[in-house]
């Protein structure tokens, strides 16, 4: 989702004239995908991260999914 909307917000950062709203989506489309990078980077979250401690990221999950359906099929 987060990718999804940074390619919407760039996309609209190019098609504003108005600077300061320009600047305002610019900079939310960046850190919409930087957040994806994060999430996408396969790990389990360590304690300091709070109530994620313990559980896989995104990229985790979907590399175990793989692994899963290869040996499946």
């Amino acid at each position: 989702m987060s990718l999804l909307v940074a390619l919407l917000l760039g996309v609209l950062s190019f098609l504003i004239s108005q600077s300061k709203v320009s600047q305002f989506v610019g900079w939310t489309a960046t850190l919409s995908f930087i957040q994806f990078i994060l999430t996408m980077t396969p790990l389990t979250y360590p304690r300091w991260t709070g109530g994620y401690s313990g559980f896989p990221s995104d990229g985790l999950q979907l590399i175990r999914i793989a692994k899963e359906f290869k040996k499946s099929s």
